[in-house]
């Protein structure tokens, strides 16, 4: 008998498209660079869409940064698609277009190469997935460094060159427009910065003129209000009297781009007489001694106009606080510190408290003031231990601080010291009844305090079982040491070290 099998076709299978994403990005925010970023943006487009076995995955662009930033927004956003299983393969067209600091590029591309990503750099040929790609990377993101450094030197050296030369390096400033050549007076907002002057001389404190400013419905140059930053920093500027100070700050190294105040480490430049005044040079002076002034009165730390109460509005300002009876220096919020009310619940931070969680939130294994400066605008404390870091580059990080200002009063020595004045104690029979009966009168009036005592003393010794031991033998022996004492007929002796 016949046997008849029926052959199905397969049908044929799909190969999976592959993810595709491109990176584009220019270093300066010129028509002709954005015309260039525009085109590179159309050419990833159109070329990864005419590809049958790809899938478009978006170009990713920033605008105005350098290879070595770690701001670039639309680059951190590309890698957190990849890691999010949204890319494949990503485009770009050069080493240097990625990045130019060796270590971050073959950290990066080493992270994506770990969870699948292949990244192809077009104009040196060079795939990520190959087996000399990390070699060829290597090489090439180390000349690409060492141009950045290059470039860095040189526009520091022609910047510096022109200080000498008396050539200005023009910063926005509220009251002045820049005309190309020079700063020129801006009638109305001259008629601000003025009312600032006359007003703080007139005894108004920085928080009740920005308070009036904003009724008046004027606004500073870059936000909403006038803040307390804001005044003294136009109280401070000597660009109101026509001078002009140049290097007051400096790029310490182009690779992590902090700024550092010029202390001394690089020479500075003044031109008088640079560009109108708006100030008269008498009226200045008077403001620069009341700030001096000011200054002296309040104890000025890198935190100083930094942390911000977010219920009451005001900056935390340094101050010192007792723990232990040991003094030390705390940042608190003004209206606490100064007995006014308040409706925050908000702590005093001691400042080795906060520094220890500034560290940890920088990444730092200690605090560094200097890093600290360059990259945190604002600390905002909305209630008791937290603090919310705001970076000058958007981000947001909440923290919350523990205290170990309790602890850390209790160094060797002082424990040492400690020890001394208990051993030199001298207790009488009637002190010890004295002290017994106002114990018994607090707890009389206390119920549950003396509970709670009770709860809480009962739990640390079954937590800690040798601790309770100790404690049994310890009042053992002074009880032994007492009764002996009173045997030989001393009203009056030396404790043993016991409270």
């Amino acid at each position: 008998m016949r046997k008849i099998t029926k052959v199905m076709q397969a049908l044929p299978t799909m190969p999976k498209r592959k993810r595709v994403a491109a990176y584009a990005r220019v270093s300066n925010e010129t028509g002709r660079l954005l015309h260039s970023l525009s085109a590179q943006v159309s050419h990833y487009s159109a070329y990864i869409q005419r590809n049958p076995e790809w899938e478009y995955a978006g170009v990713y662009a920033d605008r105005g940064e350098t290879g070595t930033s770690k701001t670039r927004s639309d680059f951190q956003r590309l890698i957190d698609d990849c890691e999010a299983g949204k890319v494949d393969i990503v485009l770009t067209k050069t080493v240097s277009r990625f990045a130019r600091n060796t270590v971050d590029l073959l950290e990066t591309v080493r992270r994506l190469k770990e969870i699948g990503v292949e990244v192809r750099f077009e104009e040196q040929g060079i795939s990520s997935m190959s087996g000399d790609g990390e070699l060829m990377l290597t090489i090439l993101a180390s000349f690409a460094q060492e141009e950045s450094r290059s470039i860095s030197e040189n526009i520091k050296w022609r910047f510096r060159n022109g200080f000498k030369e008396g050539k200005q390096k023009h910063t926005q400033v509220y009251g002045y427009r820049w005309d190309g050549d020079n700063y020129v007076i801006h009638p109305e907002e001259a008629v601000v910065v003025r009312y600032i002057f006359s007003g703080y001389l007139d005894g108004k404190s920085p928080r009740t003129l920005g308070l009036e400013l904003d009724a008046m419905g004027a606004k500073p140059m870059f936000s909403g209000k006038f803040s307390l930053k804001t005044i003294f920093s136009m109280l401070e500027n000597e660009k109101y009297v026509g001078v002009l100070v140049m290097q007051k700050t400096f790029m310490e190294s182009n690779a992590n781009y902090v700024k550092k105040k010029n202390n001394g480490e690089l020479p500075r430049y003044v031109i008088e007489d640079a560009h109108p005044a708006i100030i008269d040079r008498e009226v200045f002076d008077k403001v620069q001694a009341r700030l001096k002034e000011r200054k002296v009165a309040v104890e000025r730390t890198v935190f100083t106009g930094k942390i911000l109460c977010e219920v009451c509005g005001l900056n935390f300002q340094r101050a010192t606080k007792q723990y232990r009876g040991r003094k030390t220096k705390v940042m608190t919020c003004i209206n606490r510190k100064n007995g006014r009310p308040c409706g925050c619940d908000t702590k005093a931070i001691p400042e080795k408290a906060l520094e220890n969680v500034t560290a940890e939130v920088l990444g730092l294994s200690a605090f560094d003031a200097d890093v600290f400066e360059a990259k945190v605008k604002q600390i905002v404390a909305p209630s008791k231990n937290t603090l919310v870091f705001h970076f000058k580059s958007g981000k947001k990080v909440t923290r919350t601080w523990i205290s170990t200002a309790n602890k850390d009063c209790w160094t060797p020595e002082r424990r040492a010291a400690q020890s001394e004045r208990n051993k030199a104690r001298v207790i009488t029979d009637e002190c010890r009844k004295a002290q017994s009966e106002g114990m018994k009168a607090y707890y009389a009036a206390n119920p549950e305090r003396r509970k709670a005592d009770s709860e809480r003393m009962k739990k640390f010794c079954a937590d800690n079982p040798e601790w309770g031991k100790e404690q049994n033998e310890r009042m053992t022996a002074r009880l032994a040491e007492i009764k002996a004492n009173k045997e030989k007929g001393n009203e009056i002796y030396e404790g043993s070290g016991g409270a």
